[in-house]
């Protein structure tokens, strides 16, 4: 969804513009959106913008860079969308597709001074709101930062964004030397704060997920977790399983302690021997149950 709304935020200018140029002006309009999006300490930058004003929009590559330099890149994007619905306060885009999008690490951080008073996640307020129908992105890089390790994966989904309801569905799949595959399915309300979450990891052995978690061995990884409720009582299914063969079953529960904060509540049951280090492997058993 976050991906979603930055591609919002850079076209919006676009169409805003759109409505009172009669003709197409490619370095005026190019001028204005990188003027749009840029801000302090981000600094974007966009090359060959064609097609402002009719249903098929392209640009060839677009920067954001800050003090530290260029830290995203995205190339050969291509964006389909049905003009007319802007009179009705839409923005319907049938495809949304790029050859590349690189992100080498993190943003550097705002110097404005954050405020002091936690506020509860909530989806962006759009002024318009927003339908992709298809998402389409052939290869993305993310550098080691992120995840401890070079990662190159496609991505593929549709997502809706309208007064505070969200909707997104994307599946991912690397394309480097380690086969994985990534599926989520959510949706979310900012007046009930209903969150409904469906997610399922495919990992073959040395993966991320197994480096993260530090399983012995490596092997290969299968997860998913699935459920709906209120952030304020959330619950979740939970299966864990490695090399084809199911380890942990059980729930996962996010509630409001009553004192402004929230906690968590994680109950396993299964033979996870396996994965833990062989030295105490024989302190695991089967039927072993895990409650924190």
């Amino acid at each position: 969804m976050r991906f979603l709304v930055i591609i919002a935020c850079i076209f919006w200018p676009v169409f805003s513009a759109a409505q009172t140029q009669e003709a197409e002006d490619k370095g005026y309009l190019t001028e204005l959106l990188q003027d749009s999006l840029s801000a302090e300490n981000q600094i974007v930058s966009i090359d060959g913008f064609a097609g402002a004003l009719s249903s098929e929009a392209t640009l060839e590559r677009l920067t954001i860079a800050d003090a530290d330099g260029v830290w995203l890149t995205l190339e050969n994007a291509t964006l389909v969308w049905t003009r007319s619905a802007l009179l009705r306060g839409a923005i319907d885009v049938d495809e949304l597709s790029a050859k590349r999008l690189i992100i080498e690490r993190a943003p550097l951080p705002s110097t404005a001074i954050p405020s002091a008073q936690a506020t509860p996640f909530s989806l962006p307020d759009l002024p318009v709101s927003v339908s992709l129908g298809s998402l389409a992105i052939d290869e993305i890089v993310l550098g080691s930062i992120f995840l401890g390790e070079p990662v190159s994966l496609n991505v593929a989904g549709s997502a809706e964004l309208s007064g505070g309801e969200g909707q997104l569905e994307i599946t991912a799949n690397r394309l480097d030397s380690r086969e994985g595959r990534f599926d989520i399915k959510g949706s979310y309300e900012n007046e009930s704060r209903m969150l409904v979450l469906d997610l399922a990891l495919e990992e073959a052995p040395d993966g991320i997920a197994a480096r993260l978690l530090g399983l012995p061995g490596r092997p290969s990884v299968d997860l998913a977790i699935n459920g709906a409720g209120p952030l304020a009582d959330f619950a979740a299914e939970l299966a864990l399983g490695t090399d084809s063969t199911e380890r942990m079953t059980g729930a996962f529960t996010l509630f409001d302690d009553g004192v402004g904060s929230q906690t968590f509540e994680l109950g396993l049951t299964g033979d996870v021997s396996p994965l833990f280090a062989p030295a105490y492997q024989s302190f695991f058993g089967p039927d072993t149950d895990l409650v924190t």
